[in-house]
């Protein structure tokens, strides 16, 4: 799985801010570097700064935004997420291995401590099985507690009992087009909904569920190895209950 991570192509990456293209996981380990990106998944909180050690490789990230991948010289990084003044609200010590991937997502601690938040590490394992697209869901809402997440045009859920704070891992599935839902592992109405989206093979999807029922909503983005024509995500939220 190392070996897929650090891949010999670069990646672009196409987000609600744009596109970026990064370079290759190989040249990447020539450096001694690991790559990371941000996504702030916390409404609230402006102003805060992802830093590691005595390095602040983002500027103050607004809520529901994804920075492009950069590289970061530190094999076991300390990540810190620290207010304007200066109180660290999160942090999480994290072993990184040069040329590979990483995500950083900050967001609500869905525990008994108000404004609480979190900083979830995630290995970025990019490239699916040939012939699929990838996909991972994270559930960073705040009292709805474990999710469901649904296709609709698949019988079965495709990840189900997604605890608060967590993220079900990436999933390969074949090329398809739908509608993905978010629903309490209860089951009931959708907690949001996301527009129709043609899932592409050889992409990677990402969707982080944030906000709380009744305002939830979804950051999306998505990953392919080397160029090409970008698609825009998996789709904004589009009904929300």
């Amino acid at each position: 799985m190392a070996c897929e991570a650090r891949s010999d192509r670069p990646v672009t990456t196409t987000t609600a801010q744009g596109t970026a293209t990064t370079p290759s996981g190989e040249v990447a380990e020539d450096r001694g570097r690991a790559l990371v990106r941000y996504v702030n998944a916390v409404p609230g909180h402006p102003g805060a700064v992802l830093r590691t050690g005595e390095e602040s490789p983002f500027q103050p990230v607004s809520y529901k935004s994804v920075t492009p991948y950069v590289e970061l010289r530190e094999n076991v990084a300390r990540f810190e997420l620290v207010d304007p003044a200066g109180k660290v609200l999160a942090s999480n010590n994290e072993a990184l291995l040069d040329g590979e991937r990483y995500t950083i997502v900050a967001l609500p601690d869905d525990g008994d401590e108000a404004g609480a938040v979190t900083l979830r590490v995630l290995h970025d394992e990019l490239q699916p099985d040939e012939g699929k697209a990838r996909l991972r869901v994270i559930n960073a809402l705040t009292g709805v507690g474990e999710i469901d997440v649904h296709l609709d045009s698949r019988k079965d859920a495709l990840f189900d009992g997604v605890n608060p704070g967590m993220e079900a891992g990436f999933k390969d599935l074949d090329p398809v087009g739908g509608r993905l839902a978010i629903t309490r592992e209860d089951g009931g109405r959708p907690v949001v909904t996301l527009a129709r989206k043609q899932f592409q093979a050889g992409r990677a999807y990402t969707v982080v569920v944030t906000g709380q029922a009744g305002q939830a909503e979804a950051i999306t983005f998505d990953d392919v190895l080397g160029g090409g024509a970008m698609s825009a995500g998996a789709g904004e939220p589009s009904d929300s209950n």
